[in-house]
């Protein structure tokens, strides 16, 4: 089975060698489009909806909300989704369409680590079964350049 991370923009140039990077984010950066190990998904249902960043970014709702309204649009997405019975369906599915090229997939988003997102929260549901998706550190010395690109952005 091919294995399953996350990181943000920022970190993007540590990605490992035979990686598929997939942004997860309604806008993705310029320089990430050009990259040619990047592909942009058309039908990308991992990405909050519009009107849920909306509603966090203006304070309408709070953290435990966002995740019980981002947890029902990927539950709403999968359920909708004839080829899907579960996310483990969806994962062998990637498995299928990258494992014999690529060792990874990393899925990208704009927050750093340890901030609330919804990236860490779609890993955790790929947990529930039993899929493992970890975080991608920084290297050592790109620290420094991962946190000047967070707070310019």
């Amino acid at each position: 089975m091919i294995n399953f991370y996350t990181t943000y923009y920022a970190n993007i140039d540590n990605v490992p060698k035979k990686s598929v990077i997939v942004p997860i984010s309604r806008v993705v950066p310029d320089f990430v489009r050009e990259r040619l190990d990047v592909v942009i998904v058309k039908d990308n249902f991992i990405a909050p909806h519009e009107d849920l960043l909306n509603d966090i970014k203006s304070g309408k709702i709070n953290e435990k909300e966002y995740k019980d309204r981002y947890v029902k649009q990927i539950c709403d997405y999968i359920n909708g989704n004839y080829k899907f019975n579960d996310l483990s369906d969806w994962a062998k599915a990637v498995d299928n369409h990258y494992g014999y090229d690529y060792d990874n997939i990393v899925l990208v988003c704009y927050e750093g680590p340890g901030k609330f997102c919804h990236r860490h929260i779609f890993s955790k549901l790929l947990g529930l079964y039993g899929i493992e998706c970890e975080e991608l550190p920084c290297k050592k010395g790109d620290n420094i350049k991962c946190q000047i690109f967070l707070r310019v952005n």
